[in-house]
This record gives structure tokens, sequence and C-alpha cells, in this order.
């Protein structure tokens, strides 16, 4: 790695820069080839001395232009960042975090690396997020998936504005998400993941700043009040968020949406055939609803869909003809509606569907 490499980790994870966990080893890498055991340190020049790290301590550190800090594992009563690190932190590059027992705190220090840009924490912290996190000002990528990260989203977030990726999953974090976020104009993806309830209150109104943002997925969070107006959407997921409204009008002008999903809400009244001009949908999902009336004819317009979730509202009428349109489905969910008469014949011949 280099100050010069491109780095950018999408939430699916690029070919430049893969992350996997295969039987206690690790993947990291820009190639396909190696594979790193735990409690290992790989160096591809000499780690800068001083750091106090050895090959027992569970590190990783590849030096050069940048330095790349990985701590995979470790001893139990291992549980702290060694101070001399941020001695040597003006040239740290990206730091990760993977599968600490206990847990240690999201250093506090994460706001002290001035070319810090990718952060990492995966089943190994604990605590709370610090409000130094609005110090990194140079941080692209910052990935949490931690049930024992916990209290509410520091709103000093929004200083770190050149945030370009934020991934939180299976956080205990509660709040609402605060109005500063709407300050990082060059995020692009932004994904609040849990299993359990999260987020409450509204998206705030400022993220129509965020002009830059593609993909905005939430699940198990209990969101009220209308969305804001976003524009370069190309995901847009709300599942299992709470919402008692309409389908919004607002995220119509997203003609490249790929994804749009609010299943397992409780959105009322009817499908506007205005849907039916996201023709750039893979994936339409708004199953588990209280959505009513017919299934607009227009849906036969959406050919580029792989997968079609209307189940379990309230839609009546008939299955429209139109549909057999759809010749790329793969998947088609239509149970526990009050619909009636013969599914259209053509679906037969839809040799992609599985389901």
């Amino acid at each position: 790695l280099s100050t010069t490499t491109k780095f950018e980790i999408s939430p699916k994870c690029s070919n430049l820069y893969e992350l996997s966990k295969t039987q206690k080893k690790y993947h990291l890498s820009t190639s396909s080839s190696d594979l790193i055991k735990e409690n290992t340190i790989i160096t591809s020049n000499p780690c800068p001395s001083g750091l106090g790290f050895s090959s027992s301590t569970p590190y990783l550190c590849f030096s050069g232009q940048a330095v790349v800090i990985i701590y995979l594992g470790g001893p139990k009563d291992f549980n702290y960042i060694p101070p001399s690190l941020v001695q040597y932190g003006s040239e740290l590059f990206a730091m990760a975090f993977i599968d600490h027992p206990n847990g240690i705190p999201i250093p506090s220090e994460i706001g002290a690396f001035p070319k810090l840009r990718f952060f990492a924490g995966l089943d190994s912290l604990q605590g709370t997020i610090p409000s130094e996190i609005g110090n990194a000002k140079q941080l692209h990528f910052l990935y949490l998936q931690d049930s024992r990260i916990h209290g509410t989203l520091p709103s000093e977030i929004g200083q770190a504005n050149s945030l370009n990726q934020i991934l939180f999953h299976h956080l205990s974090v509660t709040g609402t998400i605060p109005s500063e976020f709407g300050l990082l104009t060059q995020l692009e993806f932004l994904n609040f993941i849990h299993e359990t309830h999260f987020l409450e209150g509204t998206i705030p109104s400022q993220f129509s700043n965020l002009a830059s943002l593609k993909e905005f997925i939430s699940y198990y969070s209990s969101f009220q009040g209308d969305l804001p107006k976003l524009t370069s959407l190309r995901a847009f997921v709300l599942n299992a968020a709470f919402m008692q409204s309409e389908l919004p009008l607002q995220l119509l002008d997203n003609i490249q949406l790929t994804r749009f999903a609010l299943v397992g809400n409780n959105i009322h009244g009817t499908l506007p055939s205005e849907y039916c001009l996201l023709v750039n949908l893979l994936s339409f999902e708004i199953g588990i609803n209280i959505l009513s009336g017919t299934i607009p004819s227009e849906l036969g317009n959406m050919k580029n869909l792989l997968c079609l979730r209307l189940h379990r509202n309230l839609f009546t009428g008939t299955i429209p003809k139109e549909i057999e349109n759809l010749k790329k489905l793969e998947m088609a969910e239509l149970d526990s509606n009050n619909l009636f008469g013969e599914f259209p014949s053509g679906f037969h011949r839809f040799t992609s569907l599985t389901s």
C-alpha cells in the first residue's frame, strides 16, 4: 500500500482490498494469494522503530509510504493501544481491529492521526464512539460492527467531512441521527443495520445536503416524519423502520435507483403508478405493509427487475397481465394479499424465475 494507492471499499468490498475470515485466517491484501494468520506481524519494509510490536503481539504492520495497523484477536488481557503509536501516527493510513474477545475502547486518538483514511472495528470494540472522531479530517471509511458499542451517535461525526462511507452494523447505539450528518457532503454510503431496535426520531432534513449519497440502508430503526429529498440515490432501504406514511413521492427523482425497499413498515395508501417510472430498478420490495388498491399495470415497464416483493399487503383485483414483461425476474412474492383470478400464463416461460 502507498499513499498514492486508490483506496476504496464499497459495502460489498472491492477487489482492491478484501477482508474476509475463513477458519481463523484473514485475507487482507491487494492480491488473492496472501492468507495471513492470526497473531503475526508482517512488514513490507521495517516498521517504524519504537512501536513496541513484536512477533507475539496481535498486529500486522505494513509500512512504506503508508502504515497500516491490523489488530487480529490476541490475548484477552490485551486491551489497550500502545501509547507509542501516537508518536508514529503521522504516517498512519489505516487501522482495523478484528475479533477481540473482551473488546477494547475505540481509541480517542482516532482524531490524532492526520493521514488516517480507514478505520474498522469488527467484533472487537466496546464503549461509546468518541467525540474526537470529528478531528479525523482525512477519514474516508468508518466501519463499526459490534453490539458492545453503545451510547448515542456523536454530533462531532459531522466534522469528519472527508467521510465517504459509514457502515454501522449490529451496534447498540440508540437515540437520533444528529443533524450534523448533513455536513458530510462527500458521503456516498450510509448504513445503519441492526437486528433489534436501533435509532429513532426523524431522518434529519439536512440530509438533503448530501448530494453525493448513493446508498442509504437502515434496518430496525424507528423513523417518523417526512423523508428528506435525496437526488443521487442508487439504493434506498428502510426495512422494519415502523414508518407510518404513504409511499414517499420525493424519492421518484432518483431515476438511477437500482434497489428500493420499504419492507415491514406501516406504509399505507396505494402503489402510485409513478413508481413504475423507476425503470432501472433491479429490486422493488414493499412487502409486509398495509398497502391497498390494485397493482398498477404500469409495473410491466420495470423490465430490469430481478426481485419483486409485494407480499403481505392488502392489494385487491387481479395480477396485471403486463407483469409478463418482467422477463428477468428471479423472485416474485405476491402472496398474502386479496388478489383473485388466474396467474398470468406467460410466467411459466420465465427461465430465470427461481422462487
